[in-house]
């Protein structure tokens, strides 16, 4: 359904954010179709996560890693998890950044997402700063940006991120 849905063309990292953002609910039907456990081991784990004995968001590591590691291999799905427990749980910035060439030596922050196609309109663009889902900055202490009129003098290096999982560097 819209909203939970990852694409077997999507990067490592990309599958395994997508899977850890589904709802606790869907875990039992997901370790048992999109996975190679056996029926008694997910049996196993889905009740020692309904007695405590398993935090939920350990199960759905697990799941993510699973369902990854089918799909774009054990190596990639280890970095996918590597990467989100870096940027996700440790609210770190990833080491493998994609990168963007501006020429403009300031830009208004909207302008600068739609550059950066971090945003698809200037309305989502606003709309995304306005919900605190943009920060900004040159060290591993990025700014939330709270001002959709916000211009940004543009330096080689200023990381931009959207959301929990992406982030580009000028």
């Amino acid at each position: 359904s819209e909203g939970n849905a990852f694409f077997l063309d999507d990067t490592a990292s990309d599958m395994y954010g997508k899977i850890m953002s589904w709802t606790d609910g869907v875990m039992a039907s997901a370790f048992e179709l999109c996975t190679e456990i056996p029926m008694a081991e997910i049996n196993n784990l889905i009740a020692d996560m309904e007695v405590g004995q398993i935090n939920p968001r350990d199960l759905k590591m697990r799941l993510a890693y699973e369902i990854t590691k089918i799909n774009n291999g054990e190596m990639a799905a280890k970095e996918a998890q590597d990467n989100f427990i870096k940027t996700v749980q440790n609210k770190e910035i990833p080491d493998d950044i994609a990168s963007h060439l501006v020429v403009e030596d300031q830009l208004n922050i909207v302008d600068l997402l739609i550059l950066l196609e971090m945003a698809s309109s200037k309305t989502e663009a606003r709309r995304l700063i306005e919900q605190g889902g943009i920060k900004l900055g040159l060290t591993e202490k990025l700014e939330t940006i709270s001002d959709p009129k916000k211009e940004i003098d543009i330096k080689e290096g200023i990381i931009v991120q959207r959301g929990k999982r992406q982030f580009v560097k000028i």
